[in-house]
């Protein structure tokens, strides 16, 4: 190999490196929070927020502990009347908390849905 083939080798090789790197750092900017409430009316919040980014006219939040919890699942639809069991799962959202806003993130597909009207604070 000639001295321009090992520069060009060591450069991209360089290039990888710092992007790999910034990658890491964008996702350390984003830590686990909990939903915090003292009168229990963050979960009526939860659900039109819920219901829009799945395209949904109403949502059913499955159980889980305010202030401890850092994650919520938004149950599936109830079957109707003709249908037998459901194979729908549960969609879960991971509570997290980047540069000093809430937001629910999809576990399935990562998408980032902005909370501002939550009170969050980190686990």
């Amino acid at each position: 190999m000639t001295m321009d083939a090992n520069r060009s080798i060591v450069s991209g090789f360089g290039l990888l490196m710092a992007l790999i790197l910034m990658g890491c750092q964008t996702d350390a900017l984003a830590s686990p929070g909990v939903i915090v409430t003292t009168d229990g009316r963050e979960v009526e919040k939860l659900k039109p927020l819920l219901a829009k980014a799945l395209g949904r006219g109403t949502v059913e939040i499955g159980p889980f502990e305010m202030g401890i919890a850092t994650s919520i699942s938004v149950l599936p639809p109830r079957t109707g009347p003709l249908e037998g069991r459901s194979l729908n799962q549960p969609i879960i959202f991971d509570i997290i908390i980047k540069e000093r806003v809430c937001y629910l993130q999809r576990r399935d597909t990562g998408e980032l849905i902005r909370a501002d009207r939550l009170v969050c604070v980190l686990k």
